[in-house]
């Protein structure tokens, strides 16, 4: 699976990533098909995961990935680390260009690098839209981000560029343990968004009405 070092270009070291396949309880499998559904731009879109497994014949995969690095030694004055955990599904291309791909996650920063603050983003409710830190100066923005590369190869995030989000909304509707052994993440996590991307270079894109239902949180 695809390693997650999307954030502002920062190269992130990965310690938990890998594909997702799965482990315990409190959520029915015949529920369990993972996609992404939505209107990118006017367009309709729905990539369903067809099979828990996840296997290499699927027209849709997905995959969690976890990190975290530092920006300071100081850790008693600064939020000297952050951290990111987040999802993804996407189109199955093999070896060929990554395109059709969308993932959603949280970035925050700490003092610490305790995972469970971050894992707590993933908890019901609204969520605010964040920005990763890029230097050990930058303003903390902790919040959620939406990651999407196009069917040309073109990636477009909520945080590049200006990363206005005033009229946008993230909402996490479900964050529960997951039912498969095959998987190797923690929980299932159900998400709602409309929200803005942006390229960087001055051109956005519209996201209404999106759902995420996808494994989270990898097993260390």
């Amino acid at each position: 699976m695809k390693n997650m070092t999307r954030l502002f270009g920062i190269t992130l070291i990965i310690l938990f990533a890998l594909s997702c396949e799965e482990e315990t309880t409190f959520i029915e499998p015949s529920e369990s098909i993972f996609y992404f559904r939505g209107t990118i731009n006017g367009v309709y879109k729905d990539w369903t995961v067809t099979d828990h497994k996840n296997g290499d014949n699927l027209d849709y995969r997905f995959n969690s990935a976890s990190g975290v690095d530092s920006l300071g030694s100081d850790c008693e004055n600064t939020f000297c680390k952050y951290m990111f955990e987040d999802v993804d599904i996407f189109e199955n291309n093999g070896a060929g260009t990554t395109k059709n791909y969308i993932a959603a996650g949280f970035y925050i920063s700490s003092k610490t690098g305790d995972r469970n603050e971050i894992i707590n983003q993933f908890s019901v409710g609204q969520k605010d839209f964040g920005k990763p830190r890029s230097s050990i100066t930058d303003p903390v923005k902790d919040g959620v981000y939406v990651y999407y590369i196009d069917e040309n190869g073109k990636v477009w995030c909520s945080h590049y560029g200006s990363g206005f989000q005033t009229n946008s909304s993230f909402k996490s509707e479900e964050f529960l343990k997951q039912p498969y052994t095959e998987i190797s993440c923690e929980n299932i996590w159900r998400a709602t968004f409309s929200c803005i991307l942006y390229d960087g270079n001055g051109s956005s894109i519209k996201l209404d009405n999106c759902e995420l239902y996808t494994p989270v949180i990898v097993i260390k």
